[in-house]
Parts: structure tokens; C-alpha cells; sequence
């Protein structure tokens, strides 16, 4: 898998409820009607790429969701706060990435929670479990809270981590009991070039 290429993920219950833009992929529901998230692993291709993804539990937290403005944020996979689950992303090798989420829900309030590792590394915690996204807001990969769908796709931010395993891992929900829920709409992914590389490229 080449994600030199900025590639998306986007989490729904059924992929023909919208179309995906150029270079995203829908993960959706294990079987049409059952609203589970789809367990590890299930084979997505990409722009001619293929790579594997999934989550380590089968349950039912798998949704469509009505007036996006982009389908991206179309849906969502959601665990209830109090319950994690985990998605594993093959990367195919060790990688320093730019990292894009969506973490909330359009026409919704919610409070996200969420880690971010490396293999079973934890890189990152964003606790939001007590500060609730308002209806339709969305939380991007920095924790900056987006009032909008429009405003998420106007503003959001990638935060960049090194996932040396090859394996990255996005957990949600939070680990004990806590109100509301945690939705993951679409996740970003690109390699950031080496310094080396660009050096070389800029002088030539």
C-alpha cells in the first residue's frame, strides 16, 4: 500500500449511501441490515492499493448518517462510552505519517475519547469524554473541536506520529464509565517524506 498519497477511510453502515471522493474507501457493515463494524481483517483497495483494516470485536456500532455536505462524515463505527474497541491499520511497513480523524457525529452531540499506537505502544490519549462536541461538531486528529461539518472540512488538522510496528491502532471509547459516546467518522493517512528525500529533490 502507497500512502504517499493522502488515502481516507470513511466509517458508515452501508457503502451505498454515498459515494466516496477520489482516493477514499468505505469501511461498512459486516453483512447488509446488521449494523456491526466489520472485525480485522477485511481487505479495502484504494487507488489501485490494497490493505487490511478492521476492528478486534464484532458489535453493533455501525451507522449512517442523513445531510453531511461530504461523505467523509457520512457515518460513523461508535462505541458507548464506558466500552473500547480498537481498529488496526496495516501499513505495510515502518512509517512517519500525517494523521487526519473525524471524531463525532453530524446532527449529533457526543464526547469523544480516543488513543492512538503503535503496535501496543500507546503514542497518544485525547480525553474530550467531558466536553461534548454540540450537535454536529467534530474533534480533528489535534483535539481542536469544529463547530460544523463545514467547519471540519475547512479547518481540520493532521497530527503527525511515527508507527515504526508497520501497525497502527486507533482505540475508542473510554476505558471506565462515562456518559455519551464515542463516533469515528473517517480517518486521513499520509507518509511524510523523509528530510533526506526532499533535501536530495530540492537540489536537484
Amino acid at each position: 500500500m502507497a500512502w504517499s498519497t493522502l488515502r481516507w477511510i470513511n466509517f458508515r453502515a452501508s457503502a451505498e449511501h454515498v459515494t466516496d471522493g477520489t482516493n477514499q474507501v468505505a469501511l461498512v457493515e459486516n453483512s447488509p441490515g446488521s449494523l456491526n463494524i466489520p472485525i480485522y481483517p477485511v481487505e479495502l483497495n484504494v487507488a489501485g492499493d490494497t490493505f487490511d483494516v478492521g476492528w478486534n470485536t464484532v458489535a453493533d456500532g455501525a451507522r449512517n448518517v442523513s445531510n453531511p455536505g461530504d461523505p467523509r462524515l457520512a457515518g460513523v463505527h461508535f462505541v458507548d462510552n464506558g466500552t473500547q474497541r480498537t481498529l488496526r491499520i496495516d501499513l505495510g511497513a515502518a512509517r512517519t505519517i500525517n494523521l487526519h480523524l473525524a471524531m463525532g457525529r453530524n446532527e449529533q452531540s457526543t464526547a469523544p475519547y480516543w488513543q492512538i499506537l503503535d503496535d501496543d505502544s500507546v503514542l497518544d490519549t485525547v480525553d474530550m469524554s467531558g466536553s461534548a462536541t454540540g450537535t454536529s461538531g467534530f474533534y480533528d486528529a489535534n483535539g481542536t473541536l469544529h463547530s460544523s461539518p463545514a467547519n471540519w472540512v475547512a479547518n481540520q488538522t493532521a497530527k503527525q506520529y511515527t508507527i515504526s510496528s508497520g501497525i497502527l491502532y486507533i482505540r475508542i471509547g473510554t476505558p471506565s464509565a462515562a456518559s455519551n459516546s464515542t463516533p469515528i467518522a473517517t480517518v486521513g493517512i499520509q507518509e511524510v517524506e523523509s528530510a533526506l528525500t526532499t533535501a536530495i529533490v530540492s537540489g536537484m
